[in-house]
């Protein structure tokens, strides 16, 4: 039995191969949101310090434009001058990419202007504070964000809100039945990273690219406070039970 050779035609051998190519190529890693945060604080002696915080792309690496190459998903550095921001972190990154396929980015991240740092002026550092209490703060000047910003210490729930604007927060601590919890608080301005940081740019053709997003905070000295219940309900009752027998003992002490 003789068998006949099939061969497809020549525009249908070129649509199959047009179809395949792309799923042979070899595909960057999934796009990624890279974090970025700049910390600028001031401590209680005067001096200040930077901190500088980035997530990493899962699948592969950054190389800072010092050389310094960061893996691990997170990496935080604390306790640095402003020489070391600046020669560290500002300047040309590269993102290698090494699953699927290896793949290339760079994106370069340019100096941020310097804050003016604020200055917390009630309630002051060591104040006994109710469980609703607001924190004002001001600066040197006018060349600051104007979104606030605060950070806090606490081991309670805390909700917050910004009704002054730019210079201060109100909080609301959950005591939970303690008779007081320490807190520390700073506060300041926060402005975004991204004016800041470049389109992550391909070396090679690879999609998706990466983004690159985060924040720069500039926080005051902190103040340490002692957070205790609000006079009310049961605690207004005792403190007006208290008062009277206060008074009827002076009464009886004057009669006799």
């Amino acid at each position: 039995m003789r068998f006949r050779r099939f061969c497809l035609p020549k525009w249908m051998m070129v649509l199959v191969a047009g179809l395949l190519l792309p799923a042979m190529r070899p595909t960057a890693s999934p796009a990624a949101t890279i974090f970025m945060t700049i910390v600028q604080r001031a401590a209680g002696d005067g001096t200040v310090d930077y901190s500088f915080r980035t997530t990493i792309p899962p699948l592969g690496t950054m190389t800072s434009p010092d050389g310094t190459v960061l893996a691990n998903s997170f990496r935080s550095f604390e306790g640095l001058s402003y020489a070391d921001l600046s020669n560290r972190f500002y300047g040309t990154w590269t993102i290698h990419d090494t699953v699927p396929a290896p793949a290339t980015y760079h994106f370069t991240l340019s100096a941020v202007p310097v804050h003016p740092l604020a200055t917390i002026v009630s309630p002051g550092d060591g104040a006994t504070v109710p469980s609703t209490f607001d924190v004002h703060w001001t600066f040197a000047d006018d060349n600051h964000p104007p979104s606030p910003v605060h950070s806090r210490v606490v081991l309670a729930p805390v909700t917050f809100e910004y009704p002054f604007g730019d210079s201060g927060v109100r909080f609301h601590v959950d005591l939970d039945g303690q008779a007081s919890v320490p807190m520390q608080v700073r506060g300041g301005a926060i402005e975004s990273l991204i004016p800041y940081a470049s389109a992550v740019t391909p070396i090679e053709f690879h999609t998706p690219a990466h983004t690159v997003i985060g924040s720069y905070l500039s926080l005051s000295a902190p103040v340490n406070l002692t957070v205790v219940p609000e006079p009310g309900g049961m605690e207004l009752a005792s403190l007006s039970l208290a008062a009277l027998i206060a008074k009827r003992v002076r009464r009886w002490a004057l009669a006799g």
